[in-house]
């Protein structure tokens, strides 16, 4: 997988990535709440930032391009991220929130819950229409 670091402020493990998303695997990028759990504003900018790049390295624009196209989005993103170290200071996880207090404590993962109760249904129907309607 990626190379991670550990984020002390937030207390979770982070991928490594430069400015335009790249990890430290070739080919792979990331963007939004996958690099750092930031808002949606810094997600939305540093998907666009990402997605520039990415049209770059396939030469559909060139590296000036890139870098004009993506400067209004950086800029906001230099905006947005200025506040982040007071944010996240300011929630913090606490430290017993890693470590349960009490053994019967249980951990849903959250995302894995929501595919199974709204995404997996949602595209069996999606399934279902695209069928009947061949």
């Amino acid at each position: 997988g990626c190379e991670h670091r550990w984020y002390d402020l937030q207390r979770y493990w982070e991928p490594v990535h430069d400015e335009w998303g790249n990890t430290s695997i070739d080919r792979i990028s990331i963007a939004g709440d996958c690099g750092r759990i930031s808002g949606a504003s810094i997600s939305e900018f540093n998907g666009y930032v990402s997605a520039l790049d990415t049209v770059y390295k396939i030469g559909v624009i060139s590296k000036n391009e890139r870098n004009r196209l993506s400067l209004p989005y950086r800029k906001e993103l230099s905006k947005h991220k200025a506040v982040r170290p007071f944010l996240d200071k300011l929630f913090q996880p606490r430290k017993t929130w890693l470590v349960p207090e009490n053994e019967d404590t249980l951990f849903v993962d959250v995302k894995k819950l929501l595919s199974k109760i709204f995404v997996k249904p949602l595209v069996r129907v999606l399934i279902a229409r695209i069928k009947s309607s061949l």
